[in-house]
């Protein structure tokens, strides 16, 4: 039986948790990202999913926990956590370092047959895709590529105080995005029986178009793709039609479920 207080502490519930929920809509952040981020996708998805996000250490309501480097370490971690979720469809989703880590996370939870529905990926290149980021080895290097991404307004940045508390999580997530990558280690792709769903924004350099759309390698099931408007963190900066296409997908995940709550919001 799982346990209670390891879930707690490592899975963030939004909304009610309705027993008219389709499915568990798992959430993992991008670097330097926490859990509190997706609070927001509770209602526009009440009755087809109950939102749960994974709070790394670090970060927000765990800031006084030291930070992960070790991907396998950090996906036993949540693997463990998610066994104390109800017993709904589970349905994996997560942006760029987030999508890496609900990548490796399937593949564990398949490993020891988990039933996960689909697979949600945004910002990021599969395993077997070449990446864009330039090396990172000094905190001057990691400023610079995160001003590049334009996710941060310029004032944050600029905020000594704050990026001296923030930096130090920014700097180990991406040691855990390397170690994530070094793991796979992937020179061809390693295909999965989950339907997976991969997002990409047009003007993304980091995560480009053409190399999201290698992840419909990575699945012997059901693919699909789509690129909206926007860089890197488009999921923020277009969250209409983000939203869209996380209810599409939760939608296809399940089609084979015939009772879907009548407060479902459209």
């Amino acid at each position: 039986m799982a346990d209670g207080a390891h879930a707690a502490r490592w899975l963030r519930h939004f909304g009610p948790s309705s027993a008219h929920a389709g499915a568990n809509l798992v959430c993992l952040p991008h670097a330097g990202a926490g859990a509190f981020q997706f609070a927001s996708w509770a209602r526009p998805l009440a009755g087809l999913a109950h939102v749960v996000a994974v709070q790394l250490p670090g970060r927000e309501d765990r800031v006084g926990e030291p930070c992960m480097t070790g991907s396998a370490a950090l996906v036993e971690q949540v693997a463990a956590a998610l066994a104390a979720l109800p017993p709904r469809p589970l349905v994996l989703y997560g942006h760029s370092m987030g999508a890496s880590l609900a990548h490796a996370l399937t593949q564990r939870l398949r490993r020891d047959g988990v039933p996960v529905r689909a697979l949600l990926v945004s910002g990021q290149v599969p395993p077997h895709a070449t990446r864009s980021r330039p090396p990172l080895d000094t905190p001057d290097a990691l400023l610079a590529w995160l001003r590049a991404l334009d996710g941060m307004p310029a004032a944050v940045l600029a905020n000594d105080e704050l990026m001296a508390l923030w930096l130090p999580t920014a700097w180990a997530d991406m040691q855990l995005l390397d170690d994530c990558f070094a793991v796979a280690n992937a020179a061809a792709p390693v295909r999965i029986d989950v339907p997976l769903t991969a997002l990409a924004g047009s003007g993304d350099w980091l995560a480009p178009p053409e190399r999201v759309a290698r992840w419909r390698d990575c699945t012997s099931a059901a693919f699909h793709g789509a690129t909206l408007e926007g860089g890197h963190f488009f999921p923020q900066n277009q969250p209409a039609a983000m939203l869209a296409e996380v209810r599409a997908a939760l939608l296809r995940a399940l089609a084979g479920i015939t009772q879907l709550a009548d407060n479902y919001y459209s």
